[in-house]
């Protein structure tokens, strides 16, 4: 050893300290067999050279000699790798595989229809013996098909029926009126349209009602009243 004053500062960072550095850094490795989940291994078939100081996480290549170290080091039970005369157990990831999302199931159908009847009359005010018009319209606000629609209307006792027609289906009568319209699309409409001819004066009421066999979730518009003065 140097004994002159500044003798151990020169042989630390001198020229000289590479040397020292690498043996120390030996004699460490030497002294800890197991590092970080890492078994460190004898040399085996010769000598060789490790041209990288650390291999950690994030990845890293370290060669020289019979071999070739490459991966990321992380969990310790991870798996094993064995290349030439060096052998890593742990710090390897596996291949990990994505299972594929399942797509969400398709909404449910719609179902019920929401009837609705709406009933006018012309003219209003009406004369005796002259034709009195009802005009009633069917609409289906949905959200699903109104099947097997069915109109009825009872008519007042002091009108007589004159006609009859409807938009879809059919209808028959004579002091009552009965109308099968058949399915009623959702925001779709049918319409019928009643001919009567008052025979006495005063106040000459009428209702309509509509049924259908699909769930109806409001029933309180399946019916309309309308109330017409007949003059002399």
């Amino acid at each position: 050893m140097d004994s002159r004053p500044g003798g151990w500062k020169r042989v630390l960072w001198g020229k000289q300290a590479p040397v020292v550095w690498a043996v120390v850094a030996l004699g460490v490795l030497g002294a800890l067999p197991v590092v970080a989940g890492l078994t460190v291994l004898a040399q085996v078939g010769g000598p060789y050279e490790v041209r990288s100081s650390v291999v950690g996480a994030g990845g890293g290549n370290s060669t020289g000699g019979p071999f070739s170290l490459q991966g990321t080091i992380g969990q310790v039970d991870a798996g094993q790798m064995v290349s030439g005369t060096l052998e890593v157990r742990g710090g390897f990831w596996p291949r990990v595989t994505l299972p594929t999302p399942t797509p969400p199931p398709p909404p449910p159908k719609p179902s019920g229809a929401d009837l609705a009847v709406f009933k006018s009359a012309s003219p209003d005010p009406g004369r005796v013996g002259q034709s009195l018009t009802y005009t009633i319209l069917v609409t289906n606000a949905g959200p699903g098909v109104a099947t097997g629609v069915l109109l009825t209307d009872t008519l007042p006792s002091t009108v007589n029926l004159v006609s009859i027609s409807a938009s879809q289906g059919s209808c028959i009568g004579v002091g009552s009126v009965t109308c099968n319209l058949g399915n009623i699309g959702a925001g779709f409409s049918a319409s019928v349209t009643i001919v009567v001819q008052p025979t006495a004066a005063g106040k000459v009421s009428n209702t309509v009602q509509v049924w259908t066999s699909t769930p109806d979730p409001q029933t309180s518009n399946n019916q309309a009243t309308i109330t017409t003065t007949v003059n002399p």
